[in-house]
């Protein structure tokens, strides 16, 4: 039994399901179930922690391109290599650059951006490991053997 924090519209647009999905995070979190989180999900964990999530990164970094090929808030991927060596699609342009000391990072890009966290009762990447262009990579493999870890700890 455990909670799944899926991809989709920035924190902020949509204030039922922020609501929603802040209560069931933290019912999760009280009970000590997991929760499996993507995008949007660690943004909603790691923003719920306190960490400070950055708004708009490609204001801030322009080394990578933390946003969708074409610019807008939606669409097709761009990708980045991360610090594990893994080339990850990336749908987002809000992030954190630091977490809280209850987390632990596991991968970041190389500007900073936190591309995948974790703690006891979280496991969290800020990519989309469900888009079939996530097939056959190496980041998949990683991602399923830290999920299944994580979901039998």
């Amino acid at each position: 039994d455990f909670l799944i924090l899926p991809g989709g519209a920035d924190i902020g647009i949509q204030q039922e399901r922020d609501i929603s999905e802040t209560e069931a995070y933290k019912n999760y979190l009280s009970s000590k179930r997991k929760v499996v989180a993507i995008c949007r999900g660690m943004q909603l964990c790691l923003a719920n922690s306190g960490s400070f999530m950055i708004p708009h990164l490609p204001a801030l970094t322009r080394l990578i391109k933390h946003t969708t090929i074409s610019e807008k808030l939606q669409g097709a991927s761009s990708w980045h290599t991360t610090n594990l060596g893994f080339v990850t699609n990336t749908r987002h342009h809000q992030g954190f650059l630091e977490v809280g000391d209850d987390w632990k990072i596991l991968d970041s890009t190389p500007d900073g951006v936190v591309e995948s966290v974790k703690n006891n009762s979280v496991f969290g990447v800020q990519w989309h490991p469900e888009m079939p262009e996530m097939k056959n990579t190496r980041a998949l493999e990683w991602y399923v053997s830290v999920l299944k870890e994580h979901l039998n700890s």
